[in-house]
């Protein structure tokens, strides 16, 4: 008869796998918590929406009634990203579009009729960001409706993140030469800017463009923190 006692446990063996982007994780949190939690996918784009916008979810955060009699069937300009796509055919068979659209303040659905879905559609692409111009249509009875007059895609390359280098009184004149020089030859094709910050002084400057780089290349980030300290290269 065998006797009782402890049976040895197999170790676990955990895989290692590549950390998400940025974008990526905040996708997942929709998807999972129904909301953007540790930030916001417009986030980066705040300078247009300020720019650009002249109406955010926000304003009818307001009682409704309030709220239609300010906003109900003026013309606006707003920016968001799309959610979701509901495509229906009219009674003439003509394909027209249902658009979940967020903003940084909350939802509203586009009503993309057919004479403008065929010059638009192709933009209306889930995660998409967008600025759309049109009318907004708003009942007690249902959720507010802008109906689609125009959609511009806005600029795909814009950084959604920044590199930060903190150039300390311990770092060589030199240094920052040739980090400027490593950095004109960077090859990547997305381009984050760079923003130097020297803290003996308490000045800072964004690089110009052609010395951007790619803020989720790990090779280039390890390589700026090897030369300058990893305390002083953050990705922001």
């Amino acid at each position: 008869m065998e006797e009782d006692g402890p049976k040895p446990v197999s170790e676990i063996q955990y895989k290692n796998h590549q950390e998400y982007n940025k974008k990526d994780l905040l996708k997942f949190e929709k998807e999972v918590l129904g909301v953007y939690l540790t930030d916001h996918p417009l986030r980066p784009y705040e300078e247009w929406i300020n720019k650009y916008s002249n109406f955010t979810m926000i304003d009818l955060k307001e009682e409704i009634s309030l709220a239609e009699a300010k906003w109900d069937q003026k013309e606006v300009t707003m920016v968001g990203i799309v959610e979701s796509i509901n495509k229906k055919f009219t009674r003439n068979n003509q394909l027209m579009e249902f658009v979940k659209f967020e903003d940084l303040y909350g939802m509203i659905e586009l009503i993309v009729f057919p004479k403008l879905y065929d010059r638009y559609g192709s933009l209306m692409i889930e995660d998409q960001v967008l600025m759309v111009k049109g009318r907004l249509s708003l009942s007690e009875m249902e959720e507010p409706k802008l109906i689609v007059d125009k959609v511009e895609e806005l600029d795909k390359n814009l950084p959604s993140e920044k590199i930060y280098i903190k150039i300390t009184p311990s770092i060589e004149s030199q240094t920052v030469e040739d980090i400027k020089i490593f950095l004109r030859s960077y090859t990547g094709e997305q381009k984050s800017p760079i923003q130097f910050y020297f803290s003996h002084s308490g000045k800072s400057f964004v690089l110009k463009k052609e010395m951007w780089a790619d803020a989720e290349d790990e090779n280039l980030i390890k390589e700026l923190e090897k030369r300058l300290g990893k305390q002083n290269v953050k990705v922001v």
